[in-house]
């Protein structure tokens, strides 16, 4: 692997178009700050597949990539770039990686102003009847670089060489990059079990005395941090009307108790927002709200439970966002076929008695609303970065608004 991965680094400055001025609304509750528009980037967000744009739960998040190309256009390396938000830098800089040979798949995972981690994917042809992949057999390796020296970490591999399983970088927390392999049962698609590991973001090695293993139903979801960075998730998805072999059912890991609880939950669960004792829910599909008590689940030793409905939501919810105090929390859904507005309510308790309505019009400059998938927010929800809404209501992929969300 040194042969394929033989590496240099440089830091670089690009300058990034502020457009317009402050739009203070609403007591300060949610506050456009910035429009940024990185000069000659793409890729403003990662897609649903790609790893997580948090590169740290203080605000570090990726906003763009680009191939470095020479003269005659070969590609010779993979420039990110990237924003602080606690101290609305808008000058952004960017981690450029040269590389040469043969070029692997790269994804900056993790960066907090001193050290960046890298995820490697190298693949390679394997024998048609290895269906993961379509064929392809994958390596991946993790790697970490300190920004002023440009001094690199070893290589870490997750899994083994010729795996078959499905590899995941979940994302970050202050310490640790988690990553998450699903086995692969002798036949298409049908995963049985997930094993969860996690590195160390400055020494690039894999935490030897953390691990964990959990048994699924055969149907995979992509594991993810739920918004405050407390605990993990994975909320296997189905949908009203599919037929399942398998009940849904879906996991909340408390990483630093290395404890998981299991839980029925309900189709679509696309919104999570958790505190200490319980995780609350919310289904794209039925619109509803559901509750998973964690504290009565760890008493229970069988350690499952089933949600619990709380309230009514609205249809297509995508994400639910804690304000920084943990007392209200912030709805959204697809506004374009929806409802012209994002609700904050009372958190836990979710109900709509207080609700106060923020309109995608006054708030967000989208009269025709916006899709919220690609939506990015700090730890603490006091930041939110959501690509700039075009007259139709999808993203102009061009510029990222910012957002500064106070109680």
């Amino acid at each position: 692997m040194r042969n394929l991965l033989s590496f240099t680094f440089a830091l670089t400055t690009v300058s990034a178009a502020i457009i317009g001025s402050p739009n203070e609304l609403n007591a300060q509750t949610i506050q456009k700050v910035a429009e940024l528009k990185p000069q000659g980037y793409s890729s403003y967000f990662m897609s649903g597949g790609g790893p997580d744009p948090l590169l740290h739960p203080d605000g570090y998040v990726f906003i763009g990539r680009e191939w470095l190309r020479d003269a005659s256009r070969k590609a010779t390396g993979i420039a990110y770039a990237y924003i602080h938000l606690p101290t609305q830098k808008l000058n952004d800089q960017t981690a450029q990686l040269l590389t040469r040979g043969r070029v692997p798949g790269v994804h900056l995972v993790a960066f907090d102003g001193e050290t960046a981690g890298f995820v490697i994917e190298d693949g390679r042809r394997a024998k048609r009847d290895a269906c993961v992949f379509h064929g392809w057999d994958r390596r991946y390796f993790y790697f970490s670089m300190d920004v002023d020296s440009g001094e690199l970490s070893e290589l870490s591999e997750s899994g083994a060489p010729g795996m078959r399983e499905t590899f995941y970088p979940i994302g970050v927390d202050d310490e640790y990059l988690y990553q998450a392999l699903y086995s692969n049962d002798a036949g298409c698609s049908q995963y049985k079990t997930v094993a969860l590991r996690r590195v160390e973001l400055d020494s690039g090695q894999l935490d030897d005395d953390w691990s964990m293993q959990l048994q699924t139903n055969g149907v995979i979801a992509r594991p993810r941090f739920t918004g405050e960075r407390r605990y993990l998730a994975i909320l296997n998805y189905t949908e009203r009307g599919v037929k399942a072999k398998n009940p849904a059912d879906g996991f909340i890991i408390d990483p630093d108790a290395r404890k998981a609880w299991r839980f029925r939950i309900p189709v679509t669960p696309y919104a999570i927002a958790c505190d200490v004792a319980q995780c609350l829910l919310g289904s794209s599909q039925a619109g509803t709200i559901s509750r998973l008590r964690l504290s009565e689940a760890l008493a229970n030793k069988s350690q499952q439970g089933k949600a619990e409905p709380v309230a009514r939501g609205l249809g297509r919810m995508n994400h639910f966002v804690v304000t920084p105090g943990g007392q209200r929390v912030l709805l959204f859904w697809n506004s374009i076929v929806g409802a012209k507005h994002v609700e904050a309510r009372e958190f836990p308790a979710m109900t709509a008695a207080k609700r106060k309505k923020f309109a995608t019009a006054k708030v967000f400059g989208a009269p025709r609303g916006f899709r919220p998938e690609t939506m990015v927010w700090t730890a603490a929800g006091g930041y939110i970065l959501l690509p700039k809404p075009g007259p139709n209501g999808f993203s102009d992929d061009a510029t990222v608004l910012v957002f500064k969300v106070t109680d």
